[in-house]
């Protein structure tokens, strides 16, 4: 199965252009709704609590944006999960490129028998490059060639200022706090790592840890408050009968 996105590339002009004449809350609907699919890896469930839960509207209203959307061509439902044609393409180049890591990792190396140094956290891959004068899209991830001869570039899997991370760190903090958006709470806690000096490493795991409960707890709390019932409407006495 493949393991889902914690960010994508959107196509504002595409979306914008292809939900005109919508009304504001289908729009926004959809909008969330991609989220989720890539968020899944394709395989969001056809559940309307679960769904309108997330929407933070009622299964009545979901309903009604579902057929609207489904109608519009926006997403198709088939074996009881909902999918956008878009976002199966996307998905589908992600895996071919993560197939092609796994088979790269795979192969021999000549200069095994050489002594490799300490894996740092924030020693990036240099094996690959992508092609000069490609644009820096998925599919030319997937055609990366062996880098040539010669002081490779710097390349982190995660870079700000002070927070650089290789890709083996940065996909184990992807498993440890899959309820934070991770490189949007990294890019903001940049320069309050620098004032951690060589610990910010430890210390932005620490407080990624603690977001991670609190986000853990939202979602638990939002779970609950869909599946208790609420109470009826307290009805009115006049006190004058």
């Amino acid at each position: 199965m493949r393991n889902g996105l914690p960010f994508y590339k959107a196509y504002p002009r595409d979306f914008i252009e292809g939900t005109v004449g919508m009304p504001f809350e289908i729009k926004a609907a959809y909008r969330l709704l991609l989220d989720m699919i890539y968020m899944r890896a394709g395989n969001l469930p056809d559940d309307p609590r679960y769904i309108a839960g997330i929407l933070g509207c009622s299964v009545r209203a979901w309903n009604k944006y579902r057929s609207a959307l489904m109608e519009a061509g926006k997403i198709v439902i088939e074996n009881g999960i909902i999918s956008n044609s878009r976002a199966d393409k996307e998905l589908e180049t992600l895996g071919k490129f993560q197939d092609k890591q796994r088979q790269n990792r795979r192969r021999p190396n000549k200069n095994s028998v050489l002594q490799s140094p300490p894996f740092d956290h924030t020693e990036p891959d240099t094996r690959y490059q992508i092609p000069e004068g490609s644009s820096d899209n998925s599919e030319n991830f997937i055609n990366a060639v062996p880098a040539e001869a010669g002081p490779p570039p710097s390349k982190y899997a995660f870079e700000a200022k002070t927070i650089r991370l290789n890709q083996r760190d940065l996909d184990q903090w992807r498993k440890s706090f899959p309820s934070i958006r991770l490189e949007a709470e990294l890019m903001a806690m940049d320069e309050w790592a620098a004032t951690k000096g060589k610990n910010w490493f430890n210390a932005v795991s620490g407080l990624l840890a603690k977001k991670e409960r609190e986000a853990f707890e939202r979602i638990q709390m939002r779970k609950l408050e869909i599946s208790t019932p609420k109470p009826p409407p307290r009805q009115h006495i006049d006190g004058r009968i």
